[in-house]
């Protein structure tokens, strides 16, 4: 996941976009020197209460925290505050912070991320509970 940090001191945040797209859609991102360009931060533990976002309900997700302003991410179109349903093919519905990590770095260079937009007042709610953050 290229130079990683515990925490987003290091990312530059784009602001969340009111352009998005509500339905479950890809985004691929190839690394770039920089890494992928985007933080996750989510659950620390697996399994938990199902959520309703845009309408579905959903085990508790990872979600994209910061993505780096004209980073591979950003490029890609992965937009702040996106819910992350799988990594590579593999489901992460209900899947812990580091089980999604994991996979990110085992991604090798391209990431194929199935994700779901949310506006900012949800992508707020939703910040609430117990989370870990990471820079990918």
């Amino acid at each position: 996941m290229g130079d990683e940090s515990d925490s987003s001191e290091d990312c530059f945040m784009v602001p969340v976009r009111h352009n998005f797209n509500p339905k479950p859609h890809l985004v691929t991102v190839v690394k770039s020197d920089t890494g992928f360009g985007f933080n996750v931060k989510g659950q620390v533990s697996e399994g938990g209460q199902l959520r309703s976002i845009n309408g579905e309900l959903y085990a508790p997700l990872q979600h994209v925290s910061a993505v780096l302003r004209g980073g591979a991410a950003a490029k890609a179109g992965l937009l702040k505050g996106d819910r992350i349903l799988q990594v590579n093919g593999v489901d992460v519905e209900g899947a812990t912070h580091k089980q999604v990590v994991e996979l990110i770095k085992d991604g090798g260079d391209k990431l194929s991320l199935i994700v779901i937009s949310v506006d900012a007042v949800d992508a707020e709610r939703f910040e609430n509970g117990l989370t870990e953050e990471t820079c990918a």
